[in-house]
Parts: structure tokens; C-alpha cells; sequence
């Protein structure tokens, strides 16, 4: 005899053969459910026989599920499969119920052709340059991480850290975005997306990197960097349809960050310590490049002396008697990509010229940035409370220090180390005062920079990062400015606590 219940079905997110349960045939890309019940099927006895046959220890104990006959189970290319009967604890089986779980989280993923961490070539990516043990977000074992320990010990969805004879108020689902097309597919069809979830409340994790270049769904190296119009029109799309983009920042907010135009446009209010900027576009500069560095010279130059730096001649020895360095920059570029140096305004052309020249680039405008002296820098971990509101004192959670090889012979950024506080205090000679003024200096500027974020979107981050470039310039005397923003989901370098802490936060997001 055979018993229809529901089990919950549980998927390593990391396994490129993993089951899942196809949610709809009828839409592409599918959503495909890795974690949350599911009708199955009983093979022998019913649920109370079951219970008086098991023994938590003994998996031969365990009841023998199968998925239903209309319950379709696909891998992650939504191929369909047979699925073999398995054995499940008891706590992961119940009767059938129409009860709807608290929350739907759904992981819009890479699905190209590689997976980011699986070949040599990008394994440094997927584990190195600071994302530690977990992995970059895009890659798989990052999700499952978070997945492992962050929901299935979440105490809003009715788990604690201990939890092992309990399962979440949840299900978990995953888009693999395969092409082009899909990413359009998925922007067209986010309402009957929505509709599919079964959530009280629905958020969505987007484990990509939005990019001013044409993606590469088959090739190595650019895995998971994805053309970021279209994928902030999906984005847009699905939150109109009802889902919270929970991780890393709702699109108009992810779109303002990693467009680095703030950079211009925030650079003449002297809290935020930000370097002179300008913003130079796609049609001028191609039109003619001398003509566009000219107009961007000049443009740098009158807000040179309006910045905070001003009085002692901006932010570099190099410029204190006039605009000499600086360098151009790419929004929605990573990893210190395309961030070109330059000197004089011959050079400041071509880097202009070039950079957009560059196969693939579809930047619309380059930043243009005086240069700026520093040692290290300080990167500053803000995790605002839900409850924040502009003016209220933030404080980071943690901080760390990263240091950076510049090579005159080559127009980007060099390797980075991650030094510690011990050894920054070397550098500077033991200046511990100069060093907790930096911090001082660093955290006030925070305020304003968050309360910036604000005014973008009203509902607080779950997580920023701050990121600011220090020089001592004497006993007691520093420089601080401010580098960037760097989103929920960013490195965490040496801070093994760092994504856990994330992806609680990003949960309080998605559920309050």
C-alpha cells in the first residue's frame, strides 16, 4: 500500500546533477525548487507506521519517499529525470497540506555554459582575492552555503542554530539564466513568476554581476557577468511583480552603486571626502577624444577647488600646483578592472578613447578621477538596523585594511594584500592616533554616505561596505577619502564571520 504525503525535498545547490522539482513547464526560464515540500508518495505503510518503524539513527529506518506522478524533476538545464526512491527522516515528511510557507527565496543564477569555480581557470575567482572559503555569490557553493547555514538556522522561519529535526517555513527555488533571451524571458514573464510562488512573503537572491559588456553565456573567464541593462529591467520587472530583491540592494539601488556616477555628482559635498570627479560620455568622447579630455580637464579642475580637499591642493602631492594625474574608470566593472592611470591630458584622451574601444564595452560614460596618495585603505562593514532612520549614528561592525601594488609600467591597479592592524601601524610609524582619527574621520563620513542610500531608497541596506584610502601626512595628521561603495555581497576578506553575519541581515530584509 502507498500513501500520498509531502516530503521536503532537499538539493545540493552544489551538485551540477542535483534533482529538482520543476515548478512550471510552461514559462522559460523555469523555476526549479531545490528545498521546500513537495507531493510525494509513501511506498510502504502510512505516516503513523512509518513513525512507530523509525529510528532517528538508523537511516535503514527511514520511510521510502518518491516524488508524485505529476511532480516533474528536472536537473538545473530543466532535463527531465527518473528519480529513484529515497530514504528521508521522519521530521521531513508530513500529510499533504495546502498550508503556504512564510517565505519564498528564489536564486536567479548563472546558467551558462561553466560553472564559475569548476575549471582551473576561474578557480581563483571562485575562493581567492578574499572571498574565502565560501566562495564568490555567484558561485555555487557560496549559495549553498547560504543556504546551509544561514536559512536552515534562521529563527524567523522557525529554526535555530541547532536545528536538525525541524525544516524551514520556506522553499527555496533557483532560475538558471542561460542566454541572453532568458534574462529578456524572465523580465517578460515575472508576473506569472510571482504567481508560481507559494510564499507569504516572496524575495529574490540575484547571484550575478551587472556589467557594461556583452555576456558570455559559453565562454571562461567573465562567468556570471551578465549585460546589466537587461538585467535591471528583470529585476525591475519581478519586484513590480511582487518579489523583494533581497540580496544584494532592490535594482534602483544596486544600479546606483555600481554605476560609480555618484562619484561625480557627490563629490562636492565635503562630508562625504570624496576626490574631484567628472563624467565624460560615450558620444563626446568618440566624437573626439582631445576634445572630450579637454572638457573633462577642465571640468575636473573647477571641482578640485570645491572639494574638501581644496585648501592644501587635493588629494595628491602630484596635483597641488594644478591638475597633472588622475584616472578614468568604468561603472559597473569589478575587481579593479579597467581603472586606467593617466598624466597630462594627451594621455587622459587615449585612456578615454581606449577604454571604450576595448572589444565588448557597451559604457555609455567613463569617470574621470584626480589622483589620489594613500598607503592603505580602510574598509568599513555598516550593517543599519531595519528600524534606521537618517541621523541616527551608525557604527561598523567590523573593519579591515587592504593594501594595494601600484606598477607605473601598467595602467591598472596591481595586486592586493590584506594587511593587519599591527602591520598598517608599522607603516605608519606606530601612530596609533593618527590611526584612530582615520577610523574617526572615516565613520562620520559613513553617515552621510548611508543617509545618500537612503534618499535612493528609502527602506535601510541589509549591508554596506565603505571603503576609504588613508595617507598619514604627519604625527597625528591624516587623509581620508572615500574610495567607493561596495554592495551587500562583496568581499569580506578576512573576516570568516562576514558572510553569515550578510545573509542574516539579508533574510531580516527579505521578511520585514
Amino acid at each position: 500500500m502507498t500513501t500520498s504525503i509531502q516530503y521536503f525535498h532537499v538539493a545540493d545547490l552544489t551538485d551540477p546533477k542535483a534533482h529538482f522539482a520543476s515548478r512550471s513547464q510552461s514559462t522559460k526560464p523555469c523555476l526549479l525548487q531545490s528545498h521546500g515540500w513537495v507531493d510525494g508518495v509513501l511506498q510502504s505503510g502510512t505516516i503513523e507506521e512509518a513513525a512507530q518503524r523509525y529510528k532517528a539513527d538508523d537511516a535503514n529506518s527511514w520511510p521510502v519517499v518518491v516524488p508524485s506522478g505529476d511532480q516533474i524533476i528536472v536537473d538545473r538545464y530543466n532535463k527531465r529525470v527518473t528519480p529513484q526512491p529515497i530514504r528521508v527522516p521522519m521530521h521531513r515528511i508530513r500529510h499533504s497540506s495546502s498550508q503556504p510557507p512564510l517565505l519564498s527565496l528564489v536564486f536567479v543564477r548563472w546558467g551558462g555554459k561553466h560553472r564559475i569555480g569548476e575549471d582551473t581557470s576561474d578557480e581563483a575567482l571562485a575562493t581567492d582575492g578574499g572571498w574565502g572559503s565560501y566562495g564568490c555569490p555567484p558561485c555555487d557553493w557560496y549559495m549553498d552555503a547560504l543556504v546551509n547555514e544561514a536559512v536552515m538556522r534562521y529563527p524567523g522561519l522557525g529554526m535555530t542554530q541547532d536545528s536538525k529535526d525541524a525544516c524551514p517555513d520556506c522553499e527555496i527555488l533557483s532560475i538558471f539564466l542561460g542566454s541572453s533571451a532568458d534574462m529578456r524571458s524572465l523580465a517578460a514573464t515575472a508576473p506569472s513568476f510571482s504567481e508560481q510562488l507559494r510564499g507569504a512573503k516572496k524575495a529574490t537572491l540575484w547571484m550575478l554581476w551587472p556589467a557594461d559588456w556583452e555576456a558570455d553565456w559559453n565562454g571562461t573567464g567573465f562567468e556570471a557577468y551578465v549585460e546589466r541593462k537587461a538585467l535591471f529591467t528583470a529585476m525591475r520587472s519581478c519586484e513590480a511583480a511582487g518579489t523583494v530583491s533581497s540580496f544584494p540592494h532592490p535594482a534602483v539601488l544596486w544600479e546606483y552603486i555600481t554605476s560609480k556616477a555618484w562619484m561625480a555628482t557627490l563629490c562636492e559635498e565635503p562630508r562625504v571626502r570624496l576626490p574631484a570627479a567628472t563624467l565624460a560620455s560615450r558620444s563626446d568622447i568618440m566624437r573626439d577624444p582631445a576634445q572630450a579630455a579637454a572638457k573633462a580637464w577642465s571640468e575636473l579642475e573647477a571641482r578640485r577647488q570645491v572639494t574638501v580637499f581644496a585648501a592644501t591642493g587635493g588629494p595628491a602631492k602630484i596635483n597641488a600646483e594644478g591638475l597633472k594625474k588622475g584616472v578614468v574608470k568604468l561603472g559597473w566593472s569589478w575587481e579593479a578592472k579597467f581603472v586606467w592611470f593617466w598624466k597630462g591630458q594627451k594621455e587622459l584622451a587615449n585612456c578615454l578613447y581606449g577604454i571604450l574601444r576595448t572589444p565588448g564595452c557597451l559604457a555609455d560614460t567613463c569617470i574621470v578621477q584626480e589622483w589620489v596618495d594613500f598607503d592603505f585603505e580602510l574598509r568599513l562593514f555598516f550593517f543599519p538596523p531595519r528600524d534606521w532612520t537618517p541621523g541616527a549614528v551608525l557604527k561598523p561592525k567590523h573593519y579591515e585594511y587592504t593594501t594595494w601594488e601600484t606598477r607605473e609600467s601598467s595602467r591598472e591597479p596591481g595586486s592586493f594584500s590584506k594587511p593587519s592592524r599591527a602591520k598598517c601601524l608599522q607603516l605608519w610609524e606606530n601612530d596609533e592616533a593618527a590611526l584612530d582619527m582615520a577610523h574617526a574621520q572615516a565613520e562620520e563620513a559613513g553617515q552621510c554616505l548611508i543617509q545618500q542610500l537612503h534618499a535612493v531608497h528609502s527602506k535601510p541596506v541589509p549591508m554596506i561596505r565603505l571603503d576609504f584610502m588613508l595617507k598619514r601626512r604627519g604625527p597625528g595628521e591624516v587623509q581620508v577619502a572615500f574610495g567607493e561603495y561596495c554592495e551587500t555581497g562583496c568581499c569580506c576578506l578576512q573576516w570568516p564571520k562576514g558572510p553569515p553575519t550578510v545573509w542574516q541581515a539579508c533574510l531580516d530584509y527579505a521578511l520585514n
